[in-house]
């Protein structure tokens, strides 16, 4: 990453501590990441009255347009969830748009749908399993199987949604953190982190997939550990323009004219894809 974004990935990642360590109901592991409360700032798509989302015009599955009229400014992160229009979608990279004005967003269709399906509806962000597995497409898939993780993509959703079902158990009440991650026994899979509070997505609480009685890995000490590794690439500012590979993992910064206000780590493997279509069972 560049030097000049140095400092401000450093304050980002500054005194986050992985807590709430919970198991799935996909026998995954799941933290929250908390740290220096940040409240406040843009207003987020989902939830604000005034912000209207549309079909590019001719409609494309990668694109949609964002007007906002009201007089904040709005935010659209990675992995936030929009329903309807011509397919379903999700946010593929951070945008802010201004008060007043209108903008593209880079998104990322989750099924094959490609008809009328009722207005633009934008919705909170998806279960973080989905998440990793856009943001495993925008560095081009696990090597060599980018139509497989498209493929993979697909079939969790449709089997899986956006969130978990209604008579599904999650975890409650819902709270509001700096950032998540997801693991297995083999290290973390994906982790956003953002310099804003966000709602934790609500996810469903381990079941009869996840045996509570296994022996659960420190998956707290797991993420302080990556955490560290990133601060380290920080500091030797690495000239990866905000994307920067670390072993299986893969960092991309969230960064809008200079300003960075998250960033991103997924693990860039063939198994990711066997997680995505085994969440679709």
């Amino acid at each position: 990453m560049q030097h000049n974004v140095t400092p401000a990935v450093l304050d980002l990642i500054s005194g986050l501590k992985a807590t709430q360590p919970r198991l799935r109901h996909d026998g995954l592991w799941m933290v929250a990441l908390d740290g220096h409360r940040r409240a406040g700032g843009p207003a987020e798509l989902h939830g604000t009255a005034g912000i209207e989302l549309l079909e590019v015009e001719p409609p494309v599955a990668d694109r949609i347009i964002v007007v906002n009229r009201t007089d904040r400014t709005a935010i659209a992160y990675p992995g936030d969830a929009m329903s309807g229009g011509l397919a379903d979608r999700v946010v593929a990279a951070v945008a802010v748009i201004p008060p007043g004005a209108r903008g593209s967003l880079r998104v990322e269709a989750t099924e094959a749908r490609w008809w009328p399906g009722g207005p633009l509806v934008p919705g909170p962000s998806v279960d973080p399993l989905i998440s990793a597995g856009i943001e495993l497409l925008r560095h081009g898939g696990a090597p060599g199987t980018e139509a497989m993780t498209r493929t993979a993509l697909w079939a969790a959703k449709a089997g899986f949604g956006f969130g978990p079902r209604p008579s599904m158990h999650t975890e409650a009440p819902p709270m509001d953190v700096r950032g998540w991650a997801i693991g297995d026994d083999a290290g973390l899979i994906g982790a956003n982190v953002y310099r804003r509070t966000r709602a934790l997505p609500r996810v469903p609480a381990g079941g009869a997939v996840a045996d509570a009685r296994r022996r659960r890995p420190d998956a707290a000490g797991i993420v302080q550990t990556v955490l560290g590794q990133v601060a380290a690439l920080a500091r030797r500012g690495t000239p990866e323009a905000g994307v920067a590979p670390m072993g299986d993992l893969r960092l991309r910064l969230m960064v809008v004219g200079g300003d960075v206000l998250g960033l991103s780590l997924v693990r860039a493997t063939p198994e990711v894809l066997a997680l995505l279509s085994r969440t679709a069972a």
